[in-house]
């Protein structure tokens, strides 16, 4: 469907929704990685909806109990001095057997050019906790190498990261920023290698066009 806005609404045929889910987006246009998206998550800590910017085109789902909805919002990460609006087309892909998809799978979307960027959420990386500066320290690899190791993780207030190795435990909370490929709530190999080339490289910057929002620091 068409519309004259920047935002659209993902409705979920039940509520029950379950926690890790993300949903990969497809974005055509001139955007390009100028755009993200904005979108809401439930933080069951609070008992409150918080918006949350993502740089990448795969959406975090996590609604209240009860809700089916999830708004989504297309913005500009960056800076435009341009006049005219942009038009471009989202598209929900599919999942293997998350989900199945309805019959209204895209909508066109008219965007604005003109004003300040929307920074993403995410500022820090999840494994850039102690303290948070945009370098890891070995202490801090080491907390993401217990992770591997783990199998598995899960969310934990209490915990150091905010996180807990192990296969069984609440994952409503935003999946750690190193669990990208796929999102899964494990920490790959391949995931584990790119946040040791953070190490290695002294650090890390937030990048819009990086494979997970993020690049080794030059």
């Amino acid at each position: 469907r068409t519309a004259d806005t920047d935002a659209f609404t993902v409705t979920f045929s039940e509520s029950g929704i379950a926690g890790g889910l993300t949903l990969p987006l497809g974005l055509d246009g001139a955007a390009g990685t100028d755009y993200g998206f904005e979108t809401q998550a439930w933080n069951s800590r609070t008992g409150a909806y918080e918006t949350t910017v993502v740089a990448d085109s795969v959406i975090p789902v996590s609604l209240k109990p009860g809700d089916t909805s999830l708004p989504v919002r297309v913005v500009r990460l960056t800076d435009s001095a341009e006049d005219a609006p942009e038009t471009v087309s989202v598209t929900l892909l599919p999942k293997g057997d998350f989900y199945d998809l309805g019959d209204v799978r895209s909508v066109t979307l008219t965007v604005s050019e003109t004003g300040e960027a929307t920074e993403p959420s995410v500022t820090h990386h999840s494994a850039d906790y102690s303290p948070a500066d945009f370098e890891i320290s070995l202490s801090e690899l080491l907390r993401v190498i217990q992770l591997y190791n783990g199998i598995s993780y899960y969310c934990d207030p209490d915990g150091e990261d905010g996180y807990r190795f192990g296969e069984v435990g609440p994952k409503t909370c935003a999946p750690h920023t190193l669990d990208y490929n796929p999102q899964d709530w494990r920490i790959s190999l391949g995931e584990l290698l790119r946040v040791i080339q953070f190490y290695n490289s002294g650090g890390y910057t937030r990048s819009v066009g990086g494979e997970d929002g993020f690049s080794p620091k030059k």
